[in-house]
């Protein structure tokens, strides 16, 4: 229990960030090579293997060549029995079965990256996943559209897997995989939550205003202020909604205002939505991830309902990344939200702040 504080503590601050900085680098100069290129290891956060078979069940089993190379490098915990323990970090460890390669009639080349999705049906969860493909790729010198991408868990087509699709070569999910698969490259790296793209503080991530152009169609400039509606949410849910929308366009007659429902946008349009948008507006919620994807000259306005959910700092973080303008409203009278049910916010001051946002942009 201690040691779990200790790692929140630690994400907060930023941790996973910061030990990605200058990461070619730091990294490169630590990786260590097996015999004949077999694995390459930098640091404790990239594992690149070569000739590694998956079976349905997520299990990486590694080629004899490779133990021996792992072995002469003295890469195994030196307390372990046969077969040998890899020294790599949780939970990849239990994943790797270090034995003899399992037969299979197919080997896919190239480069697939692996990883097991964290809260899959989160948005802003899933775009963490989706960065830490990209940065696996770019920083092993490949290109998202010749990568390949392999779930390693039990979970069923992803609600956002068409963004992973529009970018890499091919999406596999160990789930319908019938047999065991072999892969000439497998590469693995940062689970969700050790990522640089974290909630805690923290420089920018790597390779993050690439990321963020990836879906941006700069056609047009933005002129649209788009509200995140979150009518059909359980929690965060805003009762005086129509009010505040009606407040703000009194006060901004000659602004587009659009309330958008992102339930009933596939994830494509939510993005194309924002290369219009100019200032993004919501509580709190996974729905403000698509700052991201915001031209630069534009702002994200955050609402929190409570004091509690104010010190979360994952919207800030992207704005400041991505040095868009940034300001947000705080409800001091409640320590937190309810747990389900409708929010109510002073009406008046909040148009009044986002309408200064807006005409400052």
């Amino acid at each position: 229990m201690k040691f779990e504080r200790i790692k929140r503590l630690a994400r907060a601050l930023g941790w996973g960030s910061w030990r990605w900085l200058a990461l070619e680098k730091k990294l490169a100069g630590k990786a260590r090579r097996t015999a004949d290129g077999a694995l390459t290891l930098y640091d404790d956060l990239i594992a690149d293997f070569r000739d590694v078979v998956v079976s349905p069940e997520g299990e990486l089993f590694c080629s004899s060549e490779l133990i021996q190379g792992i072995e002469s490098l003295n890469l195994v915990s030196p307390a372990s029995k046969y077969p040998p323990e890899l020294r790599l970090p949780q939970p990849w460890l239990d994943r790797c079965r270090l034995e003899t390669t399992k037969k299979t009639e197919d080997t896919l080349e190239g480069l697939t990256v692996a990883i097991p999705r964290c809260e899959w049906l989160n948005y802003y969860h899933s775009m963490v996943d989706l960065y830490n493909c990209y940065l696996l790729t770019r920083f092993l010198g490949e290109v998202p559209s010749q990568t390949r991408i392999l779930f390693l868990d039990g979970h069923g087509k992803s609600p956002f897997e068409e963004l992973w699709a529009a970018q890499f070569k091919e999406v596999l999910t160990t789930k319908f995989l019938e047999t065991n698969v072999g892969f000439e490259r497998l590469a693995v790296g940062p689970f969700n939550y050790e990522s640089p793209f974290g909630p805690g503080l923290g420089p920018s991530p790597p390779y993050f205003e690439d990321f963020s152009r990836l879906f941006q169609n700069r056609d047009q400039d933005p002129d649209q202020l788009t509200f995140v509606s979150r009518s059909l949410a359980k929690q965060r849910k805003l009762a005086n909604e129509e009010e505040l929308l009606q407040c703000l366009r009194e006060r901004l007659p000659q602004a587009r205002i659009e309330s958008v429902l992102f339930e009933h946008l596939s994830p494509l349009q939510q993005i194309a939505l924002m290369t219009k948008t100019k200032l993004l507006v919501g509580l709190h919620g996974a729905g403000l991830t698509h700052s991201v994807f915001l031209p630069q000259e534009s702002g994200v306005f955050e609402m929190f309902p409570g004091v509690l959910h104010a010190f979360r700092v994952n919207f800030y973080n992207i704005a400041i990344w991505r040095k868009l303008s940034y300001r947000r409203h705080i409800d001091w009278s409640r320590l937190t939200e309810p747990a389900e049910g409708d929010n109510h916010l002073p009406v008046e001051r909040v148009a009044d702040k986002i309408a200064a946002h807006w005409n400052s942009l």
